[in-house]
Formats: C-alpha cells, sequence, structure tokens
C-alpha cells in the first residue's frame, strides 16, 4: 500500500520529459498566438496575447509545482501529511472505545503501556512516546 507507494520511484525520463515539453510550450506560446498574417489593430491584438500567455504559463507552472510538492506527502514539509497526528487521533479513538467498552482502568493501562499520562479522556498528546516499550 502505503510503502509501495513511497519507496516506488518515479523514472527520471519521465520528469525530464514532462518539463521540457512544458518549457517548449510555454517558450512557444506567444510564437502561436500572433498571427502570421498582419493584422490592422496591433495595439489592441498583443495585449490579449500577453494576459493570455501568462495565464497558460502561470497554470502550466503552477501544476508543476503541485506535482513537485505532491512527489513525497509523507515528508517533512509543510504541505504534507501530519502522519504522527493521524497516529495520536487513531490512539485517542482506541483509547475511547476501550474506555466505552472494558472501562477506565483498562484504559488507563493502555495509556501506561503506551507511556502517557493517566487520566480520563486526557486529550493532551504531547505526552506521547509511540515506540517506547515500557512495561
Amino acid at each position: 500500500g502505503v510503502t509501495k507507494f513511497i519507496t516506488t520511484p518515479v523514472p527520471f525520463p519521465l520528469i525530464q520529459m514532462t518539463r521540457t515539453i512544458i518549457l517548449i510550450y510555454i517558450y512557444t506560446i506567444p510564437l502561436i498566438l500572433l498571427k502570421i498574417e498582419g493584422t490592422k489593430d496591433f495595439s489592441e491584438e498583443w495585449v490579449w496575447n500577453c494576459i493570455s500567455t501568462f495565464i497558460l504559463t502561470y497554470g502550466f507552472m503552477g501544476l508543476e509545482l503541485v506535482a513537485i510538492e505532491l512527489d513525497d506527502p509523507f515528508g517533512d514539509d509543510e504541505n504534507d501529511f501530519d502522519t504522527l497526528a493521524f497516529a495520536r487521533m487513531v490512539f485517542e479513538d482506541t483509547y475511547l472505545l476501550i474506555s466505552e467498552a472494558d472501562g477506565e482502568e483498562w484504559a488507563n493501562k493502555l495509556r501506561k503501556k503506551m507511556g502517557c499520562q493517566e487520566g480520563p479522556r486526557n486529550t493532551s498528546f504531547s505526552s506521547f512516546n509511540f515506540g517506547s516499550s515500557s512495561s
């Protein structure tokens, strides 16, 4: 699942070719938008050509930057998934389920085993010590 997604590299030639095609497209779009034939009112047409070129360039470069950000969604960047927060949320849900099903005593034992402070429905996650093997 997720491990295969993270560890499977994107082939470099694919990245190289997509960036090359984007650059060629961005640099040739103004030439395509210009009419080969002379126009009578060139002063108005070049403004629209510049605006449309800017919008297309902005869109394609934005898509490229989004693709770069989404390349590794489980890293430490600002836009990556906060996997520790997800783990904390799952732990808190598990604690609440055990608390409702088996009582506070067993829920507190789970918290103690996980290295957390004991207490009914304690939501301070700063004391969690995931991965510790304390008994």
